[in-house]
């Protein structure tokens, strides 16, 4: 089980600026005298190059100086001195024994040298020091896993992660890992307490196929929707169509039996300027079309959709769409009411469904609303997934035109869609 640290010869670098760094802070902790000034110049430059030579000459230099004993210490371990580096981190703690940092590297040190017994009390101690800061717990948790105090050791870990939350995604991943995929132990390891855990605990289990994450998200209370609409935004965004469909029923039930219906199908609670998820979605303004929710002239309800066209548009646009989770190999039928007003184009607008994987794929469309002007009429698209489908993109948009520009003029009313389950293959 590796911690959150590397190897000493790849934490040189690491430990050299953090060295540096230091430095500089404790000389500006009061007076210094000439040579113990010259000693950190010389630890400062030993770090920086690596060199045994020169740090030597900073402890001579300066042995009562706990910099010098650290920074020799940092080059002893980039060559695999550990006894060495041990003994000079153990001086420097006896010259600054309240120093919490340097308790922490005679941990990491002794770790390092195969002592386990001294590991966990330089970090025992360092904890003492530091009872806030997440490091120490964190180096001091994976010590006691690797001991077998695995108890004793996740708490310390969850201590961390309390103290900079940052580390939470990586004790998700010790704990799955340390546990080897199973879920209950790993939700008992890591025992999120705050919202940004819960969430951050539920996406790791959906994205490693466990339907698990939707169930803990169900089961705790208080959880932000605008941070739920985030997961699903980014389940979505990696094509995770079902799992993203289960976490936004959690603040968006269904409106009907069965969820086969589409959301919002008559447009009676729809917001076409923050659509989300699973609600209907505009594409990009465009100056020439005008879309809104229209009172009092709707097919069903009290509300429709309207667009009204006033000249060159793209008609590749999507005026309106709507992801719907699916089931494979099934018989469905669309149905839904469109009407125009005055309508002239090449390009008549009408409804087409389209793999929600895969924009090119047409699955099926409907008829165009005619040109000129009509009423409401009911328009219905047959249509069967494939074996593998799990979602379906539904879209208003115009016919292909083969001509270009490809102007619309005229107003065109949606309403009343509605999905329905025929049957199986």
């Amino acid at each position: 089980m590796s911690n959150l640290g590397c190897h000493p010869s790849r934490l040189f670098i690491i430990r050299s600026c953090l060295a540096a760094a230091f430095l500089v802070f404790s000389a500006n902790l009061g007076f210094i005298s000439f040579f113990s000034g010259a000693s950190r110049i010389l630890s400062q430059y030993g770090l920086s190059k690596g060199s045994l030579h020169t740090v030597d000459d900073a402890v001579r230099q300066s042995a009562s100086d706990p910099e010098a004993h650290y920074a020799r210490s940092v080059v002893l371990l980039d060559t695999d001195q550990y006894a060495d580096a041990v003994k000079e981190l153990e001086t420097a703690v006896t010259l600054r024994p309240e120093d919490y940092y340097l308790w922490m590297e005679l941990g990491r040190a002794s770790e390092d040298a195969g002592d386990l017994t001294s590991a966990e009390s330089a970090f025992r101690q360092s904890v003492r020091l530091a009872p806030y800061y997440a490091q120490p717990r964190w180096l001091l948790g994976n010590l006691m896993l690797r001991n077998g105090e695995q108890d004793k050791g996740f708490a310390e870990l969850r201590l961390a992660t309390n103290s900079d939350e940052k580390l939470f995604p990586a004790l998700t991943d010790l704990a799955w890992s340390f546990y080897d995929g199973d879920v209950r132990s790993t939700i008992e390891a890591t025992e999120p307490q705050t919202n940004a855990a819960t969430l951050e605990l539920a996406e790791f289990f959906i994205n490693h196929g466990k339907r698990d994450g939707v169930d803990l998200l169900r089961a705790s209370a208080g959880l932000p929707q605008a941070n739920i609409e985030l997961l699903v935004a980014r389940l979505l965004q990696r094509k995770d169509f079902v799992s993203a469909f289960e976490v936004w029923l959690l603040v968006h039930p269904p409106q009907t039996p069965g969820g086969t219906t589409i959301a919002d199908g008559s447009f009676e609670q729809a917001d076409l300027a923050t659509g989300l998820g699973f609600s209907w979605r505009i594409s990009p303004e465009v100056s020439t079309l005008g879309r809104r929710l229209e009172v009092g002239t709707a097919q069903s309800g009290s509300r429709c959709l309207k667009f009204q066209f006033k000249g060159i548009s793209d008609p590749n646009a999507d005026l309106v769409f709507q992801y719907v989770v699916v089931e494979p190999g099934v018989k469905y039928r669309l149905r839904f009411a469109a009407r125009g007003k005055e309508l002239v184009t090449a390009s008549l607008p009408l409804v087409a469904i389209l793999d929600a994987t895969n924009a090119a794929l047409l699955i099926a469309q409907s008829e165009a609303v005619p040109r000129g002007s009509s009423g409401w009429q009911e328009y219905s698209v047959d249509f069967e997934t494939s074996a593998t489908q799990e979602a379906i993109r539904i879209i208003v948009r115009r016919q292909q035109c083969s001509s270009k520009p490809c102007p619309i003029f005229g107003e065109t009313w949606f309403d009343s869609f509605v999905l329905e389950k025929r049957e199986k293959r």
